[in-house]
């Protein structure tokens, strides 16, 4: 039995909690982001929208949810590194469980990717069951002496 390598579901778990977890520690590290508060609300937004859209069937969002993924822990990873020492510690923390969830998240949307960019195994067994027996493969030592046979007759 082949397995299914579908993950949106759980991406989108793992960046709406991501969401909620910006938006509700949001206002108690206002003066400790390194961007304006607008921007942290917008990432938010793009964030959720993104999880609302993720489908199995459109390959682009899979890869949006992909990058999203990819720069979600880029980002807040790097600020838990910096803000280990330079920073309240519940700053810190909340960075590395956002960093670990866009890992996570992360992991995933590239395991859907990669099954969308493979073609299916199950539709290739299936032609392979149901194609009747063709002929017998040429060798390529066979494929030189009749190139050869042609070239000088």
């Amino acid at each position: 039995m082949i397995k299914s390598h579908y993950y949106g579901d759980t991406v989108r778990q793992l960046l709406i909690v991501s969401g909620l977890l910006m938006l509700a520690s949001g206002p108690f590290f206002r003066s400790a982001l390194p961007v304006p508060t607008v921007v942290s609300v917008l990432a938010v937004l793009v964030i959720v929208l993104a999880a609302g859209l993720i489908n199995p069937q459109q390959r682009w969002t899979v890869t949006l949810t992909t990058i999203i993924s990819l720069f979600g822990f880029l980002v807040f990873e790097y600020y838990a590194m910096i803000s280990y020492s330079l920073a309240p510690q519940n700053f810190f923390w909340v960075n590395q469980i956002l960093a670990i969830l866009f890992f996570l998240a992360l992991y995933l949307s590239t395991k859907t990717l990669r099954s969308k960019c493979l073609p299916d195994r199950r539709v290739q067994l299936e032609r392979r069951v149901n194609q009747p027996p063709g002929p017998e493969p040429v060798k390529p030592s066979e494929l030189k002496k009749e190139k050869l046979d042609n070239w000088f007759s």
